[in-house]
């Protein structure tokens, strides 16, 4: 999901990000703000389908587990994580020129928090400093929370709490990111004029 949201969403950037569709879409009657607001319900709309055609393969495979509160946590926590990447999607976007470099960042980053992060290798195995780095990282964070769901099986406060903390953590990632993507589109905005 980290890659194809890198490479769909920088891809739709790059290409509104060229000077002269840039300078035909300034020149139409929507304001920029309402082009703003298209891209990102857009780019959402995207990360919502990516989102459902991924869940839909456990749905398929766990059908009656899926409807449970461990399955409910895991779809919570794999929908704030998408809208994290979606977030890193647009920074990406917004960072990269070319398609080539879109690629390379598209397998550089998503290979790069999946691996320090506990995806291919679980996190009891990773060492302190790798753990230290990984936290960092809106991944590491999804990763845990996944772990903390497979094994509930008391749904009390206190066994709860570690996992909605780490599903919070993920979405302060997603506005953090957000924060710094707008700053970055609005500086390319006051360079190019």
């Amino acid at each position: 999901m980290f890659a194809i949201l890198i490479l769909g969403v920088s891809a739709v950037t790059i290409t509104f990000n060229k000077k002269d569709l840039k300078m035909r879409n300034l020149s139409s009657t929507l304001t920029l703000r309402c082009m703003s607001f298209q891209m990102i319900l857009a780019n959402i709309t995207f990360a919502i389908v990516v989102w459902l055609v991924m869940i839909s393969a456990s749905f398929i495979m766990y059908k009656n587990y899926m409807f449970s509160v461990n399955g409910l946590l895991f779809l919570l926590n794999s929908f704030v994580f998408s809208m994290a990447v979606l977030s890193i999607s647009l920074l990406i976007g917004n960072l990269v020129n070319s398609k080539n470099a879109m690629s390379a960042a598209a397998n550089v980053v998503s290979l790069g928090c999946c691996f320090i992060s506990g995806v291919f290798v679980p996190q009891a195995y990773l060492g302190d400093t790798v753990i230290t780095i990984a936290r960092f990282n809106p991944t590491y964070w999804y990763v845990k929370a996944n772990n903390e769901i497979s094994i509930l099986v008391n749904y009390s406060k206190e066994n709860l709490t570690p996992i909605i903390m780490s599903i919070l953590i993920v979405f302060g990632f997603t506005l953090a990111i957000l924060a710094v993507t707008l700053v970055v589109m609005k500086q390319k905005r006051i360079r190019n004029y």
